[in-house]
């Protein structure tokens, strides 16, 4: 059995691991430049925007249209607006028009400083959002570039630079039944700034055919100071003097920047969190159906380049009269989510907002589709290379003369990081269940476990001030309270192996002795067995080390995710004191340990779950991993008892050497934990055997301590002899272990009797 423990653990970890492999995919990069938007090449995407000075009015025929209408939204629109649309209580407005009051600047919101959270950057097309730098997170351990959360030039660059969509910009109004395209119009902006926050204004207007005033769309963006929460209060003004019915399409957040430390591939993902149709109802909110991998959604589109109006809400998935409360994008560590804004002050005892006072975003946007934004516009995307949009849309809304139509928006940016998410307005969204430790499968990997298991690193890291040695003590932790059930099984299992070693000659006797008839060789062996004092069931003395799994499933999760190891150093850092901060050694856990760095491009070496650069840099903690591994297998493989033992030990000689190659790219938290782990597991052996040679050489092995009658462990001692006894008087009368003599069942001859007899000796 001790052979089957590591094939169990290599086959646990191959199933992880071919789970992860099917939603990897590459990481992008690029460079942009302020322009507007480019346009989609589909053949249902956005025609070629005209240039910002060639927006006045072009009729078409019939004397109704817009010379910047799209075809780009969830579902194409005319140029001209269809009869459809036509309705007498709201006629076509000839020559409606956007009023382009030319380019304006980008702006910036918040910043970089030592009491700022974030930095956006805005631009006027479309007044969406450019950049979003975190002030508190570096892009890189060595360094003083902040972490680049968003950024729509580097992340849908075309080949000519262009951004071909800037996320939250204003993609389309529509004004009885005529299109406007927004998104590569630029907007007039005002900027204000206060100590309590910065805000930027941006306006467009829209007019007929005789330059006569429409209606105006006004967009706010407020950044309070220390926030990560960005503000959009965006309307529609009515200035036509009659009612207008309009429908307002814009984009929502793309892909995130993926990790450049995820050894595992881009775990990017978009997430819906939904109330069910509870009651009462907004009792909470829940993300269980509504996650998808960045790859899987990029390969799902098809024919390339068009919409996804089912891909996230609504959704076929979740459960009937759903409803969507916010949408997230995230990747390794970091998450934007976009929800309607919820009041500061809410239902709960302590004046703070809680899950009912939370407004649906559906109630503002109802249809939040998914479009695929592909530079390259191949047949195939690339998941590495195409990017993807959320775009929203409102329904038909009526905006009285002298009105205003509001769609007011709340957007968090900044890290999944537990005590940043449990703030008031925060927790009542429930964006703590965007923290989650997993790889591919939230209930494989233990979920309490991993939290329960942060949180005392939490703890260790309170008290001594360094995750590596916060590390080392949790290994030290998890192996103390876990020593009892080693070591019994250890010993079970040492003694098992003994015992057989020792039968071996009487049981070849047997086998020869009785080579043709099979039913008279069980029944010999199982006497051999009683005699002995063998019990069979003593070959599952393995199972309580299968009480690991779950742990170090857990951990393998927690220890990848957890943001608080990202960019620490291990062991206080020392490695890059003595070395003036040149030495990479252990300089973050949350990537592998960089040894030694190569200069160079690298060379990769192709793997089926991750990206092994051997050329790029040297890491030690998992060559260091396989020869602890070999020693470990050294001390806890017993010598083989059979030939056939002895071949499978053969073939476990490798395993050592196969499992640090999947692991050499993987997180020196990791890594160092598994290292720590398996030096004290050979220290854990040691002690058991030389614990079982004690009672050996006293001759107290193989002693047995009887159990208190009456206890469970007496009445499972009990049952297990009855059924042994039951087994070798079936064998003996030619049976089989499962029915009675002579095959006939245990409802026929004496089977039956002796079933009867052993129900009686248990009422006994």
């Amino acid at each position: 059995m001790r052979i089957l423990i590591p094939l169990i653990a290599v086959a646990l970890g191959v199933a992880v691991a071919l789970g992860v492999y099917f939603t990897n995919a590459p990481t992008p990069g690029a460079a942009g430049s302020a322009t507007p938007p480019a346009a989609d090449a589909a053949p249902a995407a956005d025609p070629a925007p005209a240039p910002p000075a060639a927006t006045a009015a072009a009729e078409a025929p019939g004397g109704t249209a817009s010379a910047d209408a799209e075809a780009a939204a969830p579902t194409p629109s005319p140029a001209a607006p269809a009869a459809a649309d036509a309705d007498a209580a709201f006629p076509p407005i000839a020559g409606l028009a956007v009023e382009t009051p030319g380019p304006a600047p980008d702006a910036r919101l918040g910043g970089l400083g030592a009491d700022d959270r974030i930095s956006v950057m805005l631009v006027s097309y479309g007044a969406g959002v450019r950049r979003i730098e975190l002030a508190a997170y570096r892009e890189r351990i060595t360094g003083s570039e902040p972490y680049v959360l968003l950024d729509a030039d580097t992340q849908t660059g075309t080949a000519d630079g262009a951004a071909l969509f800037y996320p939250w910009a204003a993609r389309r109004i529509t004004i009885n039944g005529t299109p406007l395209r927004l998104d590569n119009q630029p907007f007039a902006a005002e900027v204000t700034r206060s100590a309590a926050a910065s805000a930027v204004t941006y306006r467009i207007g829209f007019v007929d055919a005789g330059g006569a005033e429409v209606g105006e769309l006004v967009r706010t963006w407020t950044l309070p100071a220390g926030s990560y929460d960005l503000q959009l209060d965006q309307r529609f003004r009515n200035t036509s003097g009659r009612p207008l019915r309009i429908r307002l399409d814009q984009y929502g957040q793309g892909d995130l920047l993926p990790d450049e430390g995820a050894y595992v591939g881009d775990r990017r993902m978009f997430v819906t969190g939904y109330f069910r149709p509870e009651k009462p109802a907004k009792t909470g909110i829940y993300v269980d159906e509504g996650q998808w991998m960045h790859a899987s959604l990029v390969n799902s589109v098809e024919p390339p380049d068009q919409p996804r109006p089912d891909a996230i809400w609504p959704n076929p998935d979740t459960q009937a009269g759903s409803t969507l409360a916010w949408v997230a994008a995230e990747n390794r560590y970091f998450t934007v989510v976009t929800h309607a804004p919820v009041p500061a002050a809410g239902s709960g005892g302590n004046g703070e907002p809680r899950t009912a006072d939370v407004p649906a975003l559906e109630d503002t946007f109802p249809r939040v589709s998914l479009e695929l934004k592909d530079p390259t516009r191949s047949a195939r995307p690339d998941p590495a290379v195409a990017g993807l949009a959320l775009t929203l849309g409102t329904a038909d809304v009526v905006v009285a003369p002298g009105a205003d139509a509001a769609f007011p928006l709340s957007i968090f940016a900044g890290p999944r990081k537990e005590e940043l998410l449990e703030e008031p307005v925060h927790a009542a969204l429930h964006l703590e269940k965007l923290i989650r430790y997993e790889l591919g499968c939230t209930l494989c990997t233990f979920q309490f476990l991993a939290h329960g298991l942060l949180d005392y690193l939490r703890i260790l890291n309170a008290v001594v001030r360094d995750w590596g040695v916060s590390i080392i003590l949790l290994v030290l932790t998890v192996r103390l309270i876990l020593h009892p059930v080693t070591k019994r099984a250890q010993i079970n299992m040492m003694k098992m192996g003994r015992q057989m070693a020792a039968m071996q000659p009487e049981m070849a006797k047997l086998k020869e002795k009785h080579k043709d008839d099979s039913a008279k060789m069980n029944a010999e062996i199982m006497k051999l067995y009683r005699e002995k004092g063998v019990n069979p069931a003593g070959f599952l003395g393995c199972l309580p080390m299968l009480l690991q799994t779950p742990i170090w499933i857990a951990l393998y999760a927690m220890l990848y995710y957890a943001i608080e190891l990202r960019h620490e150093p291990a062991f206080y850092g020392v490695f890059q004191s003595i070395s003036g901060g040149n030495w990479k050694f252990l300089a973050d856990l949350s990537v592998a340990d960089h040894f030694i760095d190569i200069p160079g491009s690298g060379f990769g070496i192709p793997l089926p779950f991750v990206d092994v650069k051997l050329f790029d840099y040297l890491n030690i903690l998992p060559i260091l991993m396989a020869f602890i591994f070999a020693i470990n297998m050294k001390f806890t493989t017993p010598p083989p008892a059979t030939p056939e033992q002895a071949q499978q030990q053969k073939i476990m000689r490798i395993m050592p050497f196969i499992f640090p190659v999947f692991l050499y790219s993987a997180p020196s938290g990791l890594t160092l934990y598994i290292c720590c782990s398996t030096l004290a597991g050979i220290v854990d052996s040691y002690i058991v055997r030389r614990h079982v040679t004690a009672q050996e050489e006293a001759g107290t092995l193989f002693d047995k301590k009887e159990a208190k009658p009456g206890s469970l462990k007496w009445k499972l001692q009990e049952r297990m002899k009855m059924a042994q006894e039951l087994a070798a008087k079936r064998m003996e009368e030619g049976g089989s272990v499962f029915g009675a003599a002579g095959g006939g069942g245990a409802s026929s001859g004496p089977g039956k009797k002796k079933v009867q007899n052993f129900k009686d000796r248990k009422k006994k």
